[in-house]
Parts: C-alpha cells; sequence; structure tokens
C-alpha cells in the first residue's frame, strides 16, 4: 500500500479528500459551506431530529503544532454542540496522541475512532482505490510515484524535468482539458496542446507525461526537429514524446527547407498506429492558425480531431479560484501580500478579470520581486499586469539590471530562441562594441557573469541541454513580448541592433523589412499578437549591411552551432524567404554567389528553392546554364529536385532540350529513381499516397515519362491500407472525472477557500 505524506496539497484539496474519504466510508454525505467568525466547521452532516456532525480538517505536519491549534477550537466546538465531533488530520498520530485530543474535546468525540491521523486516512486510501485516482495530485505525489519521475528515462534531457517536479504537481489545478487530453491520447495516442500565451499549455503537457512516466513509459523530448524522435524510437518499447512549442521559432523556416511539416504528420501517423507511443506536442493557438494556413498536411482532419485546445474560457471560475489560491498558499512572499489580495475579497476582482492569466499570476506570487512593490498596491499591481500582461516586466528591466544586462535580453529577442552561452557572449561583445561610448566600457568575462546571476530565473532561464552546453532562453514568452514593444518604441536602438547583428538568419526574427511573400503570408498574419517591428521604410538598412558583410556574418544551423563550409548555400535560401528582389547591387551579389555554390551539397528540398532564387536574379545571371542542368541532374534524388528541373526547363527551355536529346535514357532514369525513393520514405497514410499520385500524374505529363511502375506500388500501398486491421489495444489513462461539490454555491466555495487561508496567515 502506498504511504502518503499530503504535503502537496493545499488545504482546500485535504479537506476535499478528507470530504470523499469520509462519505464513503461512513455511507454519508456531507455539507461544506462557509466558515464564519464563531464557527469551527469545515464539513458536517445533520439529520431532521437535529443529529448533527461536524468535522474538521486539519492540514499539519506535526502533532505539536496540530495540539497547539486544536486548544483554540475547543471552545467553538462547545458553543456548536454537536452530537459527534470528528477530527482529520494530515499529521501523524500515537494512541496517546489521540486520547490527549479525546480528552480536550470531552464527550464531543465518541471514541478515539472519530480522529483520523495520517495513518488511518493511507488505510481509507487502500480501501477506496477509485478516491485515490480521482484525487490526481495525491496520487503522482507519493513517494513510489515521485521516485519514478526523479529517475525516469528522458532521452534528449534538456530542459524538461529541470524544474522541481514537486512544485509543479503541487501548483497544479485538474481541469476539464486534462480529462478531455487524455480522452483523445487515449483514441489517437497523440495531442496538440494549443492555447493562447500563458494559459498552462506546458503545464497540461508536463501533468500528462508525468502520469506516462508513472505508467513506465520513458520520455522523449524533442527540442529541436522531429528527426530527434525518429532517432530514438524503439519499437515494442512504451515511449511517450515530448514536443514543447512544436511551432516555434524556426518550424516555419525548416519546413520550407526540410519538408518538416510532411515529416512530422509522418510521425504522428506512425504515433498512431502504435500500441506502446505516446506523443504530447503543444503550440500556441494563433501559431497553429498560421501553420493550418501554410501546410496542407496539418489542417487535415484527423489533425484537427487530436487538436486539444486550450481555451481559458474552459477554466471555470472556481479553477482559476483554485490557481490563485494555490499559488497564494505555496509561494514564499510575506504575510502581509496575501493579506492584501484576501482582505475585502480582493481575490475576486482577479479571478473575475476578463484576461484572467495563470502565467501572471505565477509571476507575481512564486517570481514576485518584493523589492519593486509595495503590499499596499500589490493587488492593483496584479490587476494592471492582468489588463497588459507584457508590462509586468518594465519596473525590473528598467531599474533593477545592469545595461549589459539589457543587451543580453536584447540579443536574445532577436534570436527568437534558445542561445550557447559562447554565442551569446560573441554576439553581445559584437553588438556593444560601437556602443560602449555611449554606454559603458568594454565587457569582461566577470560582468557577464554578474549579469547571469542578475538575469537567472527572473528574464532568463540557463540550463545545460542532453549535450552538456549551456543555454540560454527566456523564462517565458512574456518577457519576449515585453521586449518587442520595448523595442518597437525606440527608433534607435533599432538601428543599433541591426547594425551590429552578427548573425545572418536573426535579421528577420524581430523586424519585418519586406511586403509578405506567398510561402509566409499568413506568417505575419495580424492575429500574430507577438508582432514583429516593422522596418519597412528602413529596409535599405538591411539590404546595405548584407550587401557588406554577406561573408562576415555567420549562419547557425537548427542546432544552434555555427555553419561553415555550407553557409552560402543556408544565407541565400534563408534571404530568398524574406527577401523581394528589388536592390539591384543585392541581386547583384546574389548572382555572384550562385556561381560558387556546390549543389551537391543542399538538402532535402533546398535545390527546388534554389531554382527559385536563380528565376528571380536571372537578368543578372551568366552562367553555363547547360553545365548546370549536366550538374543538377547528378544530385537529383526526390521529387522535390523534380519540381525544381520542370521549373529549370522553363527557364531555360532551349539549354534543357539541348541536354535532354544527350541524355534521355540518364534523364528518365534519374527521374524514376527519385521517384522510388519518395515512395520508399512515405508513412503509408491514405492522404500522402493519394497526393504523390497526383504528383506524379504531373510529372509523367510534362516529361512524357512513364510512371507505370511507380504508380502500381503505390496503388498497392493503398489496398494494403485497406486490408490492414489497425489494433485497438493501446496503452491508456484513465480519465477519471473529478466532480467535486457540483451542487455546493460557486460563491460560497470560493470564500471557503480564501477564508482558511486568511485564517492561517
Amino acid at each position: 500500500m502506498i504511504k502518503y505524506e499530503f504535503s502537496n496539497l493545499s488545504p482546500v484539496e485535504f479537506e476535499e479528500l478528507s470530504r470523499d474519504l469520509l462519505q464513503k466510508h461512513l455511507r454519508i454525505v456531507f455539507e461544506s459551506f462557509k466558515e464564519g467568525k464563531d464557527q469551527g466547521i469545515d464539513l458536517r452532516w445533520s439529520s431532521n431530529d437535529e443529529k448533527n456532525i461536524v468535522i474538521q480538517c486539519k492540514r499539519y505536519s506535526d502533532y505539536k503544532s496540530l495540539f497547539a491549534n486544536l486548544k483554540k477550537e475547543v471552545l467553538k466546538v462547545t458553543m456548536l454542540n454537536p452530537q459527534r465531533y470528528i477530527i482529520v488530520t494530515s499529521a501523524g498520530l500515537t494512541p496517546k496522541n489521540k486520547t490527549d485530543i479525546k480528552k480536550l474535546f470531552n464527550s464531543y468525540i465518541v471514541n478515539t475512532f472519530d480522529i483520523y491521523g495520517k495513518d488511518d486516512l493511507n488505510n481509507l486510501i487502500g480501501l477506496y482505490s477509485d478516491i485515490e485516482k480521482k484525487h490526481y495530485k495525491l496520487w503522482m505525489s507519493s513517494t513510489s510515484i515521485m521516485n519514478k519521475l526523479l529517475h525516469a528515462s528522458v532521452s534528449n534531457r534538456s530542459n524538461f524535468l529541470t524544474n522541481n517536479i514537486k512544485e509543479d504537481i503541487k501548483l497544479f489545478v485538474q481541469n476539464k482539458s486534462f480529462f478531455d487530453a487524455v480522452k483523445i491520447l487515449n483514441e489517437n495516442n497523440f495531442v496538440i496542446i494549443s492555447g493562447n500565451p500563458g494559459v498552462g499549455k506546458s503545464t497540461l503537457a508536463k501533468m500528462l507525461v508525468y502520469q506516462y512516466i508513472a505508467e513506465d513509459f520513458e520520455v522523449v523530448e524533442i527540442s529541436e526537429d522531429i528527426e530527434e524522435a525518429y532517432n530514438v524510437w524503439v519499437d515494442e518499447k512504451k515511449q511517450v514524446f515530448f514536443y514543447d512549442d512544436f511551432l516555434g521559432s524556426n518550424f516555419f523556416e525548416q519546413s520550407i527547407a526540410k519538408n518538416e511539416d510532411k515529416r512530422l504528420y509522418s510521425f504522428m501517423e506512425r504515433v498512431k498506429r502504435s500500441n506502446d507511443k505516446k506523443l504530447i506536442m503543444t503550440t500556441r493557438e494563433y501559431i497553429l492558425n498560421q501553420a493550418r494556413y501554410k501546410f496542407e498536411v496539418l489542417s487535415r482532419n484527423d489533425v484537427n480531431l487530436a487538436n486539444q485546445i486550450l481555451d481559458i474560457e474552459v477554466y471555470t471560475k472556481v479553477v482559476k479560484a483554485e490557481i490563485l489560491y494555490n499559488h497564494l498558499f505555496f509561494s514564499s512572499i510575506p504575510n502581509n501580500f496575501k493579506y492584501a489580495v484576501l482582505r475585502e475579497k480582493n481575490y475576486n476582482k482577479i479571478i473575475n478579470h476578463k484576461n484572467y492569466n495563470p502565467r501572471v499570476i505565477e509571476s507575481l506570487t512564486l517570481r514576485l520581486n518584493t523589492k519593486l512593490v509595495t503590499s499596499e498596491v500589490y493587488v492593483e499591481r496584479i490587476l494592471t499586469s492582468l489588463e497588459n500582461p507584457s508590462e509586468i516586466w518594465q519596473p525590473a528591466f528598467e531599474n533593477q539590471i545592469s545595461e549589459l544586462s539589457r543587451y543580453i535580453l536584447y540579443f536574445l529577442t532577436l534570436s527568437n530562441g534558445a542561445v550557447t552561452e559562447e554565442l551569446l557572449i560573441e554576439s553581445v561583445l559584437n553588438m556593444i562594441k560601437k556602443e560602449s561610448n555611449l554606454y559603458f566600457t568594454a565587457a569582461s568575462r566577470g560582468d557577464f557573469i554578474k549579469s547571469f546571476k542578475e538575469l537567472d530565473n527572473t528574464f532568463v532561464r540557463i540550463y545545460k541541454n542532453y549535450k552538456g552546453a549551456t543555454l540560454f532562453q527566456f523564462q517565458n514568452p512574456s518577457v519576449r513580448d515585453f521586449l518587442i514593444h520595448y523595442i518597437e518604441r525606440d527608433k534607435q536602438l533599432q538601428v543599433i541592433l541591426i547594425g551590429n547583428l552578427n548573425i545572418f538568419n536573426f535579421m528577420f526574427n524581430l523586424f519585418k523589412v519586406y511586403n509578405n511573400k506567398k510561402n509566409l503570408a499568413y506568417y505575419y498574419s495580424k492575429k500574430d499578437t507577438s508582432h514583429k517591428i516593422d522596418m519597412r521604410d528602413k529596409k535599405n538598412l538591411f539590404e546595405d549591411k548584407i550587401i557588406r558583410e554577406f561573408d562576415k556574418m555567420i549562419y547557425l544551423d537548427s542546432n544552434g552551432e555555427v555553419i561553415v563550409s555550407e553557409s552560402i548555400n543556408e544565407k541565400l535560401i534563408y534571404l530568398h524567404d524574406y527577401y523581394d528582389y528589388s536592390n539591384s547591387d543585392l541581386n547583384e551579389l546574389i548572382s555572384n554567389k550562385l556561381k560558387t555554390i556546390d549543389l551537391e551539397s543542399f538538402e532535402f528540398d533546398e535545390r527546388e528553392t534554389l531554382v527559385d532564387v536563380i528565376k528571380s536574379v536571372q537578368l543578372h545571371l551568366t552562367i553555363d546554364t547547360y553545365q548546370f542542368f549536366d550538374s543538377y541532374m547528378d544530385c537529383i534524388n526526390c521529387l522535390s529536385d523534380v519540381r525544381g528541373l520542370i521549373e529549370l526547363s522553363k527557364l531555360f527551355p532551349d539549354d534543357f532540350q539541348k541536354y535532354l536529346s544527350k541524355h534521355k535514357d540518364y534523364f528518365d532514369r534519374s527521374v524514376a529513381d527519385a521517384v522510388d525513393i519518395d515512395i520508399s520514405e512515405i508513412s503509408k497514410n491514405e492522404d500522402e499516397i493519394l497526393a504523390l499520385m497526383d504528383e506524379l500524374n504531373e510529372v509523367e505529363k510534362y516529361f512524357n515519362g512513364t510512371m507505370d511502375k511507380a504508380m502500381d506500388d503505390l496503388k498497392e500501398m493503398l489496398n494494403e491500407l485497406e486490408q490492414k486491421e489497425e489494433s485497438v489495444e493501446r496503452s491508456k489513462l484513465r480519465p477519471v472525472v473529478n466532480n467535486n461539490n457540483n451542487d455546493l454555491d460557486i460563491d460560497i466555495k470560493i470564500d471557503n477557500m480564501f477564508s482558511a487561508l486568511l485564517h492561517q496567515l
């Protein structure tokens, strides 16, 4: 039998557990009601003949503190004059302890069986396992489960589980979204948790992952792209894949270059067919909408089915109250701050605020800097922050950190993701080099260490990735949201940041320089609340910098490592995603760079994009196109390359026909091989197979070649899908819904909750 300590439960949660256990054990229903000034009741049962039972629930860790509190309750109990008085406590009790408590309350405690200590509660939990499962936090915080969590096998461990697991569980409040997500996972094996910033997507995902750990799953954290998951997949092994912010800062760019959207969809399908795999992903709702618009595979019905939207509207008034209560109860802020929320029921102003947001609650309780706000204006500060969540960072940013720390934050805003310590120091030194006369002298290693300490666990989270490298990223997205608006108001700062930036593919993370291109049209939607700073009137600043520093600026891959050998390729592809080709000098530069590229060094669908670049600067380009066709055909290895070839043949029809007349057999064989490669890598999904068949029809029409063999292979795949019976035996969680107090008046329950906290101050 599991032994529980109950310390992870708040007093309110402990009371609810006690009520559920005693109702089942005693076979009667207790009512909860408001605690008045002279009352001492948590739960009560009354009969028509005026017989009544009063229960008090005392969450204490030691007997000495419990007994001291009970002495204060004697007068209240005497005034209530119950027929039977029951005490439930989380403290461990000896037989002598129970005897002393019984003597304290004279005849109101019939016998010591009406005094339930920690061991008694554990015994009842062992008898009633349904109640144990119902109280998720209790079960998850048990010693045996906690040991599983703390010693879980986590592949690609970086920032997952580096935070305090116990704190995560303490603060979590079960709500409808949790049970809906469990249901979707049981049916689909994967879930996309989407919602607005700060509503608790990552928290919900972690709780789901924790529960799978308790069911002996290995955790695989995906930090960069879905290839990481493919690399550690083990057949017939229970694995849960966790992909936080899967449509994050570089997904759109990676998708353009790597078919990341199709690879992700294929992985979802693979997980869906598995009996021992789960995939849990999170994203901001507006980014998911953009991805659906841009990537056809993410708008399919089966993906929408697994979209568990975590909307703030799902949080009932009671859930909002419990989130606020837990953050106040478990926080270390001084009692006068807590009292400010509790007096005159100020908590209702917070709970009922139209912009109620758990992240703001966390920032102003667990992470509150009491040097920046007094208890007198504490509630006002919370309400102001709910009106404008990003502004909670302004006082500390302007008054509490050094100028060097501010430039570190500027750089992280430009990066839009985690960066290594080495890169951060090098880049920030480059940024401040020309501004040192205005702001500070050149920074030393010691200055950076001081800034790191200043920023850690406030604005920034510093952690080790699975390779042992020290990484820096924002503590939460609202920090970057604040900094975007802050930089947007300072035109001089914008010029400084761009002028001194040393990383090529950070150029357009923060700034909108060109009108929307077709492949990014929805990416800049007005729905994107984390918007880019409009610098279209300063595009010459960017273009002059690119012309001047194209070779000098570094380029980072998706893992944050500097690319050396293929940097020209990557820069051209990256620039093409944004640039409008209106600057003749820059077009000339691009044309010259095209002459130096090695076609074999391009990956995935990059050669197809390269053809788009060639098309955009065709008037400036002077290359041997026949030789280019010859080199291109030597590299062709997928349908993306074939699409690029079609476009090339349109750009240079004469040279294409000349090449084709000399190498027709080699051409046909190369195209067929490329098609075979795509077929071999396709996930056996009906929509994807049909889409590939449509594409092959177009290739066949254009090149007058035969695709009969490829079509037959795809038709055979479709037949296999129809005949295959998908197994329904999967690892499932129990979606036990907690229906506590459905008939209890909401306002009374909330007042009970915070009144109990007030009496503990």
